[in-house]
């Protein structure tokens, strides 16, 4: 009989970062050598905290870097963005 999978650290550290970068859960659970069901099961958490660190980083660096109206890069990538 196997063990059940505990996740370690590392493994959550980048699942967040993944996930945070909009990698797909395919590409992170095979990055991570599990199946696709055990990294939903195991780093709900992290996969959901990933996305929402990265939206709170671009909502952030215009703040910091005086670039006007930050919601324009949520969304999508500042070189997807149309003008209007």
């Amino acid at each position: 009989m196997t063990q059940p999978f505990e996740p370690t650290a590392e493994q959550r550290r980048l699942a967040r970062a993944m996930s945070g970068l909009g990698l797909p859960q395919e590409q992170i659970a095979f990055l991570l050598e599990i199946d696709p069901k055990t990294l939903r099961k195991h780093f709900r958490d992290d996969l959901d905290r990933g996305m929402s660190d990265w939206a709170l980083a671009v909502m952030a660096f215009p703040r910091e870097h005086s670039i006007p109206d930050p919601s324009l890069y949520v969304g999508g990538w500042p070189s997807e963005i149309q003008s209007f």
